[in-house]
């Protein structure tokens, strides 16, 4: 479900633990909008990226591998683009994109970690 998404006013925010990178730190005043509950990704450095960057990874890593079949990368491509909230900017955070990728990358191909994490 896609959502436009929309700020409550600053008396409603929510004091949680700022997090960046999977690491917490102090609580901050994190807004959250009004239609579906998801709250705002505060960190700056953490921010979520689209999809097509993604797509441009598997790209190099096709590139460098010369393993992977056009339907391994498509197969990938479909599963990130059916994971509901991927590209959400507000609520999902690029550390958390990225252990999803690196989790769907494995999940149809044999190769390591390590060797997707040197892609990102």
């Amino acid at each position: 479900m896609v959502c436009d998404h929309k700020n409550c006013n600053s008396v409603e925010n929510d004091w949680l633990e700022y997090v960046s990178e999977g690491k917490e730190h102090d609580l901050r005043s994190h807004p959250h909008c009004i239609y579906c509950g998801a709250i705002k990704n505060l960190a700056t450095d953490d921010k979520a990226k689209m999809i097509g960057y993604y797509t441009n990874v598997l790209s190099r890593m096709n590139g460098a591998l010369k393993k992977m079949t056009k339907v391994q990368l498509r197969l990938i491509t479909r599963e990130l683009e059916s994971i509901d909230g991927f590209e959400d900017i507000y609520s999902m955070t690029e550390f958390d994109q990225r252990r999803i990728f690196i989790k769907i990358v494995q999940k149809y191909s044999n190769v390591s970690e390590r060797f997707i994490a040197s892609f990102l």
